[in-house]
Parts: structure tokens; sequence; C-alpha cells
């Protein structure tokens, strides 16, 4: 689930992450099929593997580990200025032609936690082909996206999560601490590609520096 961070504001995605549980997502969408994911870098590639990944997450996810965080999403909305008689309205756009009930029955969990917290969240469906299109040009709000990874390191997902021309996610047109870190951490993993120890543990720290960035900005 994406955000263009040029169309939707900061607290609005952090408020959004804070109302949702993505343990639901797995079991109520997925019929309990799959694992909730905390970070970018699935748990396989993730700096000291599966182990590490899930104790990087229980400890540090600022969004609620296994819960939702209702008091925290509507403060944030309410430091923003949204209340009952200001409400904000997002369109999420999903998938109709890869796994459409899982992600209908995601969609309204959502909705029905955003009502709750100041947010109007209508659904509209699209072909996948559509979705990227849409994305590129700038037209969608919130978005369902899948990737694989090409090569076994974080680095084949973690280098959408920075601010670049051309990045469907448009961080560079919100700019923020956490953004300048991204980009400062994709920095040193881009000096430190060779095999020694030394630039592996460099670059495993600028994976989770990167990973903290984008739970920042959510």
């Amino acid at each position: 689930f994406i955000f263009d961070c040029s169309r939707v504001e900061r607290p609005v995605r952090r408020a959004l992450n804070y109302a949702v549980n993505q343990e639901n997502f797995v079991n109520q969408g997925f019929k309990g099929v799959g694992e909730p994911a905390y970070h970018q870098s699935p748990p396989s590639v993730y700096p000291g593997g599966k182990e590490a990944y899930d104790e990087h997450a229980r400890e540090n996810f600022p969004y609620g580990y296994g819960e939702a965080l209702l008091d925290e999403a509507r403060s944030t909305m309410e430091e923003a200025g949204y209340d009952d008689s200001n409400r904000y309205s997002i369109t999420l756009t999903l998938y109709n032609d890869r796994n459409p009930d899982s992600y209908s029955r995601i969609a309204d969990l959502i909705r029905a936690k955003a009502s709750s917290i100041y947010v109007d969240l209508s659904i509209e469906r699209a072909p996948f082909g559509t979705i990227i299109e849409e994305a590129v040009n700038g037209n969608l709000d919130m978005y369902t996206l899948g990737n694989g990874l090409e090569y076994p390191s974080p680095a084949d997902m973690l280098k959408f999560g920075r601010p670049y021309d051309g990045n469907l996610v448009r961080w560079r047109e919100d700019p923020s601490e956490a953004s300048e870190r991204a980009a400062e951490a994709w920095a040193q993993i881009q000096d430190n590609l060779g095999p020694s120890d030394a630039a592996q543990q460099a670059r495993n720290e600028a994976f989770i520096e990167m990973e903290e960035a984008i739970w920042e900005d959510a």
C-alpha cells in the first residue's frame, strides 16, 4: 500500500499507519496465509535474517506491533487540525486483477479504521497496468502495488525508499529530516559496495537507517 507523498499529507499517512494492524490484513484479508510486514525488506534478506527482522520490528516499529493505536491516530490528526467537522478525504485504488477479494477485504478494514480518525476513504478499482500508469502520472493518492526481489539484497527494495526523480512515492516533494536521512543512507550504501566485512556492515547500518526513515514519514 503506497502513498503519493505529494498528494497525502504526512500526518494523514502516519495516522493511517497507527490506525491499522498488519496482522488483521493477513488474518482477515488473506485468511491467515502470509506474515505481517513491518519492513520494506523481506525477512530473507533483512540484515541478520528473520530473527533480526522480528526483533527490530518488535522493539522499534512506531505504529503498534501487532496492534492498532487508534488514540495515537486521532491525536496525530487532531494536531494537524482535523476533527469531525474538518475531515480529510483520500482515495485508495486497488487491483481488480490480482487477489481482488483479499484486497477488497483489507480495503474495507482500512476504510472502517479511517472513518474513526476523521478520514473519509473511498475505494476505486483498476487493473495493475492502469494503476502503474496513473501512479507514474501522479494521479493516485494511495494504491496497491507489488514487487519481488530481483537479487538477494535489501537494496533491491530500498532503492525505492529514498527521494529521487521518478520515484512513484514522490517523497522528494514532501522533504523532511527523514527523507534526507534516507538519501544519505542510500549514498552510504553506494559508497560501500565491496565484498569486505566493513563494507557489508556499512551497508547493513544504512539499510536499517532507511527502514526507520520510511517508518518515520510513513
